[in-house]
C-alpha cells in the first residue's frame, strides 16, 4: 500500500522488562500502521474512529466495537480513515501466559475470530481492558496473576462457545487443541509424537484422526504452514533465504529449496528477484 511504512517483525522480546508474557497498550492515532507480524497473539480493540484492517492481505472495515485475534504468523496493517482520531486498545500476549484450556474453548485456532461486539458487550469489555492496563502500569507484585485471570475471563466471555458436551464436539475440541499448538510452535521443531501425546492419542491413531479431519496428513498441513509464511518472508523482508529456511522450521536449505519449488511451482531465489523487480 502506498504510505505504509513496513514495520520490522516483533517477537516475544517485545514484553519488556516486567516479567510477564503479555503487553497492552491504550492509543489514539492518526497514522496508518504497516503491515507486519508477531511471534504471539494479539487483540485488537477498537474503541473509537473507522478504517480498513487488512489481515492476510483481506480487508476488514473496522469501526467502534470491532475487537480481532490476530494469529502467529499473520501478516496484518491498518489504514486508518483520517476523519477523526482513531483510538483502540492493542494487546500481546504469549501462548504460554494463560491456560491452555481457556484457550482451546476460545478456540483461537480459528481464522474468523473477528467480531463486533454490542455496545453492552464493548462497555465491559473496555471496563476489563482499562483495568488489565492499570494492573499492567502499576508495581502491583501479583500483577501477572490479576492480568492473566482478567483477560482470560474476558477471552471466555467474548468468544466462548456453548457446545462442548456431545461426542462430535469432544472430537472438535482435541482437533483444536492441535491446530492451536500448530499455529503457535510451527516455526519452532515440533513432531507428530510430540502432539499425539499433547492429546493423550497414539501416533497411529492421531495421524489417522488428522488426516480425517482436516484432509491432509499432520507433516503437510505443517509444512503448508510453514512454506506459506516463508514466501510472505520472503517478500516482504530482508532476510537471506538461509534466514528464512530455519526461521520457519526448516533444517535443511536443500530440502526447504525443494519443497518450496514443489509447492509453488518456482524456487524461493525466483520469488525474491521477481519481488525485487516488480518495487521498481
Amino acid at each position: 500500500m502506498d504510505g505504509i511504512v513496513k514495520h520490522s517483525p516483533l517477537t516475544e522480546e517485545t514484553f519488556g522488562d516486567k516479567g510477564l508474557n503479555f503487553w497492552i497498550e491504550k492509543r489514539i492515532t492518526t497514522e496508518n500502521i504497516g503491515r507486519h507480524w508477531h511471534e504471539c497473539l494479539e487483540i485488537m480493540l477498537v474503541l473509537n474512529g473507522s478504517g480498513t484492517h487488512f489481515l492476510n492481505s483481506t480487508p476488514f472495515r473496522v469501526r467502534r466495537g470491532y475487537i480481532c485475534l490476530i494469529h502467529p504468523g499473520d501478516f496484518h496493517e491498518l489504514i486508518i480513515d483520517k476523519t477523526e482520531p482513531f483510538e483502540m486498545i492493542d494487546m500481546l500476549v504469549s501462548h504460554n501466559f494463560v491456560s491452555g484450556q481457556s484457550m482451546n474453548q476460545v478456540r483461537y485456532h480459528n481464522r474468523d475470530l473477528s467480531k463486533y461486539l454490542d455496545e453492552r458487550k464493548l462497555e465491559v469489555t473496555q471496563y476489563v481492558c482499562e483495568k488489565l492496563l492499570g494492573e499492567y502500569n502499576g508495581e502491583n507484585p501479583m500483577c501477572a496473576e490479576v492480568i492473566r485471570n482478567g483477560f482470560e475471563w474476558m477471552m471466555l466471555n467474548i468468544f466462548h462457545s456453548e457446545n462442548y458436551l456431545d461426542n462430535e464436539s469432544l472430537r472438535k475440541e482435541k482437533i483444536e487443541q492441535v491446530i492451536m499448538h500448530i499455529n503457535n510452535s510451527f516455526m519452532r521443531e515440533i513432531t507428530l509424537e510430540q502432539v499425539a501425546k499433547m492429546v493423550h492419542l497414539s501416533r497411529g491413531y492421531f495421524s489417522q484422526y488428522f488426516k480425517e479431519e482436516m484432509g491432509v496428513t499432520f507433516q503437510e498441513y505443517l509444512q503448508n504452514l510453514r512454506l506459506n509464511f516463508a514466501l510472505e518472508l520472503i517478500k516482504t523482508s530482508d532476510l537471506s533465504i538461509s534466514e528464512i529456511c530455519f526461521r520457519t522450521g526448516f533444517n535443511s536449505a536443500a530440502y526447504f529449496s525443494r519443497a518450496f519449488k514443489k509447492h509453488f511451482g518456482n524456487s524461493p531465489r525466483f520469488y525474491r528477484n521477481h519481488n525485487k523487480k516488480s518495487d521498481f
